[in-house]
């Protein structure tokens, strides 16, 4: 994935003005702010996306790389001196010098005792600064595109990135402790392609965070990380230290027995080829050599066999450790859980309960009772309902034999007789209706 320049970047006229280099600003400030901007805006943004898709990005820059980067049509940049000092004012960039030394000196306090860190702050470090501005002036300065200047975005970044990958690398290997233990070439290592002097400036950054701690052992300065769940760095024990020298003699010896092979393959060779030649006195003195070759192949055959006895030992009594502290813990944790008082209380706890449950149950019986609902007036009320219906009934049979009688005395007039017999009829039906009513 390549930079995406900005959008007038393809524009020849604004282009031109702003490779050229600043004028005074009071000629035109708006102009000057408006070139200074983004120019520093470019470079930011292109140290930013070095530092999240670049594997092994800039841990320093100079004037002149940063002049060919932004090289166009064939014309470097003229004004990017200006631009550099903008970004080393407000922290974006920095002296390498500078920043090496702000680190060495926090990791010195970090490491002095009082008196010694009292010392180095009224007598060593200005007597330092003095004995640096003198020979900055004797001494031939680099020229400005020559200089020097550290990302201390870039060296945060991926300071806390070795961090992680040697944190995941001691999770898998052998001895988590010893695992956070490591030496300067074996930083180089984890974070491969990395200059050594840019993985000694990350060392120094997590040092001085509190992150690392160094130690010199044999030669070697040793740094040992803190895990994820310790917030400073302590020095190394006896124990990781001795696994760490196991581990180096182990590395050792299986470059040793590398080499040895490759010398007995290329001794078979030559011996092959010396007696095709007929030379059988060379070789002779080839297989002779190769003896001695498969000698030592064999002793530190054994060398190596032993030593990876003893970490698998060591492996073997660090995982027994573990279980047991996971027993301890389990155990405490079981005692806690069931105190001595923790029967009795779950004894009264379960007669709670069961007078809780007997109350519930007396409460429920009481409210569903047959006393629970005052009966001593529904024999009134039935006399009372029966009254009404007798009532209701007799005045119901004086209506119909008013009914009857009045029927009775009804008299239709049929047309269909004649005018002489004129005679009150009267209807067998209605009669008949009556009488059924």
């Amino acid at each position: 994935m390549a930079f995406s320049m900005p959008p007038d970047w393809t524009n020849d006229e604004r282009m031109n003005f702003l490779f050229q280099p600043f004028k005074p600003r009071a000629a035109n400030p708006v102009s000057y702010d408006s070139k200074l901007r983004f120019w520093r805006e470019l470079i930011q943004q292109f140290l930013q996306f070095e530092a999240e898709t670049t594997k092994n990005p800039r841990m320093t820059v100079t004037q002149d790389e940063l002049r060919k980067l932004f090289k166009r049509n064939g014309k470097m940049p003229a004004c990017l001196g200006l631009v550099i000092e903008s970004l080393v004012t407000d922290g974006t960039l920095m002296l390498e010098d500078d920043i090496r030394c702000r680190l060495q000196e926090r990791v010195t306090r970090r490491k002095a005792s009082w008196t010694s860190w009292s010392y180095q702050v009224m007598i060593g470090s200005p007597l330092k600064k003095f004995t640096d501005k003198v020979q900055s002036l004797v001494s031939e300065r680099p020229s400005g595109s020559e200089v020097v200047y550290s990302v201390p975005e870039n060296v945060k970044r991926w300071a806390l990135r070795l961090l992680s990958l040697v944190r995941d690398q001691s999770q898998s290997g052998l001895n988590a402790a010893s695992g956070l233990l490591l030496s300067r070439t074996d930083a180089c290592t984890v974070l491969k392609g990395f200059d050594s002097s840019d993985v000694q400036l990350l060392l120094s950054w997590l040092e001085a965070e509190g992150m690392a701690g160094s130690v010199a052992c044999d030669d070697e300065y040793l740094y040992k990380f803190t895990d994820s769940k310790a917030s400073h760095a302590q020095q190394p024990t006896e124990v990781e230290l001795g696994i760490w020298k196991l581990k180096r003699s182990r590395s050792h010896i299986a470059e040793l027995l590398k080499k040895f092979q490759q010398e007995i393959n290329e001794l078979n060779s030559s011996i092959r080829q010396q007696l095709r030649e007929k030379n059988k006195h060379h070789a002779l003195m080839l297989l002779k050599k190769r003896k001695a070759f498969e000698k030592k192949y064999d002793i530190n055959s054994r060398y190596l066999l032993q030593l990876e006895d003893v970490l698998d030992e060591i492996y073997h009594s660090e995982t027994s450790q573990m279980v047991l502290q996971a027993y301890q813990s389990g155990t405490k944790a079981l005692k806690a859980m069931h105190k001595p008082t923790a029967v009795k209380q779950a004894q009264e706890t379960m007669d709670e309960l069961s007078e809780a449950a007997e109350t519930s149950k007396e409460v429920t019986d009481i409210i569903s009772g047959p006393g629970s609902i005052d009966t001593s007036d529904d024999d009134d009320l039935e006399r009372e309902l029966n009254d009404l219906l007798k009532d209701s009934d007799n005045s119901s049979q004086l209506n119909v034999d008013e009914l009857i009688s009045d029927i009775d005395g009804l008299v239709v007039h049929d047309s269909s007789f004649s005018s002489e017999s004129h005679q009150p009829v009267k209807t067998g039906k209605l009669q008949n209706a009556a009488m059924n009513a």
